[in-house]
């Protein structure tokens, strides 16, 4: 019998057989605002992931700050924390689980903002995040601000003042700016 051992190429090996989620026959998690005037998020339903094969499942998540994976985070805009979107700019974040179940949100950079990573500057691409292999993506936010800027973790996700779009995703789209 085959297994993932058997696919010598590392990226195609871990498309095939991890960190991937959402098992086609199940319930989608359904990202959503946990409450009114609040900067938190919660899921509607179970994470189902795959890692090295294995099906993980994590419970309906409720209440849940925008925690940073520093790692991941430092790959994408160089810094290990979150960063302020300012006014009149768009910025993805990625959400995913690592094969634990503890859920992170990884920044994408807002579009014309520079910033240094690993000592070299840099414009904002306003691209959605990459995800390590290590993590599992499982759904992604559009913050489009207005007059006011957006700080993760302070603003309200219902606040007036920005546009949010949440989509459920099962993996990385192949276009940069996927919604």
């Amino acid at each position: 019998m085959s297994d993932l051992a058997d696919i010598m190429d590392q990226p195609l090996r871990t498309l095939v057989g991890g960190a991937k989620n959402n098992n086609p026959a199940s319930a989608l998690p359904v990202l959503a605002i946990n409450a009114a005037a609040a900067a938190t998020w919660r899921t509607t339903a179970a994470i189902q992931s795959i890692f090295d094969g294995l099906h993980t499942t994590r419970v309906a998540l409720a209440a849940q700050a925008f925690a940073a994976n520093a790692v991941q985070q430092q790959r994408v805009n160089g810094q290990s924390g979150f960063i302020t979107v300012p006014a009149t700019r768009t910025c993805f974040f990625a959400f995913a689980v690592n094969a634990a179940g503890t859920p992170f949100v990884i920044q994408g950079t807002p579009t014309g903002l520079p910033f240094y990573q690993n000592g070299v500057a840099r414009i904002g691409d306003g691209f959605f995040p990459d995800v390590g292999e290590e993590l599992a993506l499982f759904g992604g936010l559009k913050v489009v601000c207005g007059v006011n800027p957006f700080i993760p973790n302070t603003t309200a996700l219902d606040a007036a003042t920005f546009t949010n779009t949440f989509r459920d995703m099962a993996m990385k789209p192949a276009a940069d700016v996927p919604f």
